[in-house]
């Protein structure tokens, strides 16, 4: 099996050619554990709070057939490719 005994990805983790763009922004050190305590303490004191997105089903229902004609189209393309 390919990958077992070694990580096929290692070479591609090293060749990076550009830093994380927001990489100054990375929450370190006290500045973690500060927010892991804000955020313990927000759980505790007002608990887990729900969200609900209602998408109307003909905005559903066209973005599946526009993804569905992409996909059609681009299994199109790759056959006359080869």
């Amino acid at each position: 099996m390919r990958g077992v005994e070694t990580d096929p990805l290692e070479t591609w983790r090293r060749r990076q050619t550009e830093t994380y763009k927001l990489a100054g922004l990375l929450i370190t050190g006290w500045r973690m554990l500060l927010f892991g305590l804000r955020c313990a303490f927000k759980l505790i004191c007002w608990g887990v709070e729900y969200r609900v997105v209602c998408i109307p089903g003909s905005f559903i229902e066209n973005l599946c057939l526009k993804v569905m004609d992409q996909v059609e189209n681009e299994r199109n393309l790759t056959r006359y490719k080869t």
